[in-house]
């Protein structure tokens, strides 16, 4: 891979966070589904660090009794922080503060959609994935 192109991984991660922004409120449950596998793929394929990644069946549960904003938060992790507030056009936004990068805002049509955009956003334009081994590491130098 050349400098300046993305890898296979970021550009899954530009791809749903694309989706995400563009979307409307009915895809919002599939999306958050496809969220977690694409988010899954890149902490296994790259070890990007997003500490305290929930496991398959608590993201299913929070779907399934219609809680996308839990599970939006759930995928952050417990690494990233967080803040969702609403344009005047009722549009939902989000920041997500990831660790040791420049926070990343988005606006969707939910506050799920908006967290899940910002959060893939954020880690596909690094420039480089922050192992999670490492962060941890990097937090006690601080």
């Amino acid at each position: 891979m050349q400098s300046g192109e993305l890898s296979v991984g970021q550009a899954h991660l530009l791809g749903l966070a694309v989706d995400c922004c563009t979307a409307t409120s009915s895809l919002e449950t599939q999306l958050l589904a496809r969220a977690f596998l694409v988010l899954r793929r890149a902490i296994d394929d790259q070890d990007i660090g997003l500490i305290g990644f929930p496991d398959l069946e608590t993201i299913r549960g929070l779907l399934a009794a219609g809680a996308r904003e839990s599970a939006a938060i759930h995928m952050l992790g417990s690494g990233c922080g967080y803040m969702l507030s609403r344009s005047a056009e009722g549009h939902a936004i989000a920041t997500v503060c990831l660790p040791y990068r420049e926070e990343i805002t988005t606006e969707a049509a939910t506050p799920a959609l908006a967290l899940i955009a910002a959060l893939c956003n954020g880690l596909a334009q690094a420039d480089d994935f922050v192992p999670e081994s490492q962060i941890e590491v990097r937090a006690r130098l601080n």
